[in-house]
């Protein structure tokens, strides 16, 4: 279980890096690699995904209804 949880939160960040990318957010994508690449980062605990994406899937939908 903790394996699927946790190869779903990686899916959702590549998701949520790719879509930073696509649109010019590129220092946003940079932070995201940065944090997930660094093993004392606390994206590598399945809280700190979990949280990291929920506020990352909220900026999307907030910048998504002001546009």
């Amino acid at each position: 279980m903790q394996k699927r949880v946790k190869t779903a939160a990686i899916k959702t960040l590549e998701e949520q890096i790719t879509l930073a990318l696509k649109e010019a957010r590129f220092e946003e994508a940079w932070g995201l690699l940065q944090g997930y690449a660094n093993p004392s980062s606390s994206l590598q605990t399945l809280e700190g995904f979990s949280d990291k994406i929920a506020v990352l899937q909220k900026q999307v939908k907030t910048s998504a209804t002001l546009r």
